[in-house]
């Protein structure tokens, strides 16, 4: 018999498990996690597994980290402010809250806020994160819902800053296909709806859809279809 440990933060999950083993049974176990164990807070945001194994949490009272026996926090984890999404970049882990985008250093084990750029021009994000992921050029995009999408070019400590038309900043969500290209979602009332990045210009282009009446969800994907878009109303 095979047994597989899941472990179940203060969340109500939704699983379907596919088993391939037709002659192989197999055992769920779960344990629940709470207050009384050290997590900070019972409303988790976020969910990561980095490289190494290490669950990180966050929660709406800043970031956790849980190595199968005990949480813990980095040193420097002053975000008092929700998290809204972790994404392991290898070498470090990108925290994105409702004040902007922080990372963890592995080697100093220490969290602190994202300055990239050269001297006097350093940018700073520090409006709510929605979205971080990397492209297959390895770009790292980030989304933001005040300050539009930012880029960081692969190799560099630079940001490129792009906004929708009409200035709209307000990003849901973001979304890279098979083909490379980047997708960005906005609920704005001035630029609502969906646009792809122009890579001959270096703007986002939006797509006039059929249907506009009600918000989109914060969230978009592909399929084999073409692109899915969750909506309200």
């Amino acid at each position: 018999m095979r047994t597989l440990n899941f472990t179940l933060l203060s969340v109500v999950f939704m699983m379907s498990v596919f088993v391939g083993y037709a002659a192989d049974e197999i055992q769920l176990r779960f344990r629940h996690l709470t207050l009384s164990d050290g997590l900070a807070s019972n409303s988790i945001k976020a969910i990561n597994q980095d490289h190494m194994g290490v669950i990180w949490v966050g929660t709406d009272r800043g970031l956790w980290r849980y190595d199968g026996i005990q949480f813990s926090s980095p040193l420097g984890n002053d975000i008092t402010a929700g998290i809204t999404f972790l994404y392991d970049a290898g070498n470090e882990l990108l925290v994105g809250s409702e004040t902007g985008l922080y990372q963890y250093n592995y080697q100093t084990d220490s969290l602190s806020r994202c300055q990239w750029g050269a001297g006097l021009a350093k940018q700073t994000i520090t409006s709510p994160v929605s979205w971080i992921g990397e492209d297959k050029s390895h770009n790292l995009w980030i989304s933001t819902t005040e300050q539009g999408v930012f880029c960081r070019p692969q190799g560099t400590q630079l940001l490129d800053q792009f906004l929708f038309p009409d200035g709209v900043a307000s990003v849901s969500c973001l979304l890279i296909d098979n083909e490379n290209q980047i997708w960005a979602l906005s609920n704005s009332a001035h630029a609502q709806g969906l646009a792809r990045f122009n890579k001959g210009n270096n703007r986002f282009e939006l797509f006039k859809l059929k249907d506009k009446d009600g918000q989109y969800l914060p969230t978009c994907g592909e399929a084999d279809f073409g692109l899915a878009l969750g909506k309200m109303g």
